[in-house]
């Protein structure tokens, strides 16, 4: 289900974002694996229903001037060997066109909080180990575009 709004708050602001619902359904699974040494591994059925959102705020202050802050949040959801926790991004960008509309420049910041790194729990024979990967999700990027 994905629900999406767009919603002019003010003559400056601009209001969108959605919703999405879903349900993930991981199916049982028994295998051998030979490494390090040959051995079983099972995988258990699970069901999951789980969500994700954005939204994004965007603020005209002028004819050349263009502000967006963008929020993202994805719930805990289940992955085949454990459990995939929550994450959430806030993102900041500001544009600013230059010689009428001929340039325009660009500064992006993304994953200002750094909490959009996968983290997971998983689950195996005899274990537990929590796996950490921030994917170098915090970016600070300057942009520069000129029309011939």
């Amino acid at each position: 289900l994905e629900l999406v709004l767009s919603q002019d708050i003010t003559s400056f602001w601009e209001l969108s974002g959605n919703l999405n619902l879903y349900r993930i359904n991981i199916k049982g699974h028994t295998g051998n694996l030979l490494f390090p040494y040959p051995h079983t591994f099972e995988i258990k059925s699970s069901s999951d229903v789980t969500w994700d959102s954005k939204i994004i705020n965007t603020f005209t202050i002028s004819d050349d001037l263009e502000i967006q802050l963008t929020g993202l949040y994805f719930a805990d959801k289940d992955i085949p060997q454990g459990i995939q926790f929550s994450r959430s991004s806030i993102d900041l960008g500001i544009k600013k066109n230059l010689w009428d509309g001929k340039g325009e420049l660009t500064l992006a910041a993304t994953d200002m909080m750094n909490r959009f790194g996968l983290r997971q729990e998983i689950e195996g024979d005899g274990f537990v180990a929590e796996y950490q990967n921030f994917y170098e999700t915090q970016t600070i990027r300057i942009a520069f575009k000129y029309k011939f």
